[in-house]
């Protein structure tokens, strides 16, 4: 299968604010093409991400949060169609309302996996029911949790991978989109000490550019970040 040579030359974002109180929801078109003008081939890329829910998951117009239903259904609206799609979630998300609070966070997780989505990384308020019971509901979303800087006192990463990738065929082409997750070391500090005992959050931006050149040497056309930050600037 021949490897897809890019060359960017248009990327579109379009992005679509629904208020889900201090979170974003954002959708991404993105086109990338072949260098190889005689025989390019275009990959329309759909992105759906959030961040911040706080387990705010029920329609509310008075305070205009658009709920999980809505939300799904515009996510499904906006790939369809696409070459190929991901939705992803930058943390805040379990912890935060009575409906996920009653249930450690189990009613989000379930709304999460029937919403489809791919991968998230972690917030301070998803450590609220301790680092186990996050696990348990990566597990129950059926999502990927990516946050690598995050590691156990032997070095290894808590979570159970890295890294997601998702490669897309088209015209026997592939497009190899590469996404990882790195958490604000001060989160650490911003959740009870007992919920990430015995846990390292490493130094952020060093292991954002060295996951970033590891998913490009492995062939990746697009890399990801997906970042839960106090200091956006870091």
């Amino acid at each position: 299968m021949k490897k897809l040579k890019k060359q960017w030359n248009k990327v579109t974002v379009l992005l679509l604010t629904f208020g889900i109180v201090f979170g974003l929801f954002g959708a991404m078109p993105v086109q990338a093409q072949d260098g190889n003008a005689s025989g390019s081939t275009s990959f329309d890329v759909k992105i759906v991400h959030t961040n911040d829910i706080h387990a705010r998951v029920e329609e509310d117009n008075y305070n205009q949060v658009i709920g999980m239903d809505r939300l799904s259904g515009i996510a499904q609206t906006f790939t369809e169609g696409a070459d190929g799609s991901l939705m992803l979630d930058s943390g805040d998300t379990f912890h935060g309302q009575p409906i996920a609070t009653i249930v450690k966070g189990e009613s989000v997780a379930k709304l999460m996996k029937a919403c489809g989505y791919d991968a998230m990384t972690t917030g301070n308020h998803d450590w609220s029911y301790g680092k186990e019971r996050l696990k348990e509901l990566g597990g129950i979303a059926n999502v990927k949790i990516l946050s690598g800087n995050i590691k156990n006192a032997d070095g290894t990463s808590f979570f159970d991978t890295d890294e997601l990738v998702k490669e897309i065929t088209k015209n026997g082409k592939t497009l190899k989109i590469g996404v990882f997750g790195v958490s604000d070391p001060e989160m650490k500090n911003k959740t009870t000490p007992s919920n990430v005992e015995g846990l390292d959050f490493q130094d952020a931006v060093a292991y954002a550019k060295r996951e970033a050149a590891t998913l490009k040497a492995e062939g990746c056309d697009v890399v990801i970040a997906l970042s839960h930050t106090l200091d956006p600037k870091m």
